[in-house]
C-alpha cells in the first residue's frame, strides 16, 4: 500500500505526463491547422488535447477551457497571426 508521500509522487507524475501530452497535442493541432492538414487529424489531436485538459482539471482544479486558452495564447505568441485553432469553427455574431 502506498504511503501519502508515494501517492503524492504518483499524482505529481501523472500531472506532469498529462501536461506533456497537452503541450504535444496543442502543438500538433496548431501545426496541422496551419499547414492545412487533414480535418480528421486536426479533430483527433484536438480531442486528445481536450481529454488531457479535462483529466488535469480533475487533478488540479483549473478548468480545461482556461488551460486550452493559455496554451493557445502561448502558441499564438510564437506564430504569425492567424485565427485561433480553438475558436476557428465559431461564427462571429452579426
Amino acid at each position: 500500500m502506498d504511503t501519502g508521500a508515494e501517492f503524492n509522487d504518483d499524482v505529481e507524475g501523472t500531472i506532469g505526463r498529462l501536461k506533456d501530452q497537452l503541450d504535444t497535442s496543442v502543438e500538433r493541432t496548431v501545426d496541422l491547422h496551419r499547414t492545412g492538414g487533414n480535418e480528421d487529424a486536426v479533430l483527433a489531436e484536438t480531442a486528445v488535447a481536450v481529454g488531457a485538459a479535462k483529466a488535469l482539471e480533475i487533478l488540479t482544479g483549473e478548468s480545461w477551457e482556461s488551460q486550452l486558452e493559455r496554451k493557445e495564447d502561448g502558441a499564438d505568441a510564437k506564430a504569425p497571426p492567424q485565427k485561433r485553432w480553438l475558436r476557428r469553427n465559431k461564427t462571429t455574431p452579426q
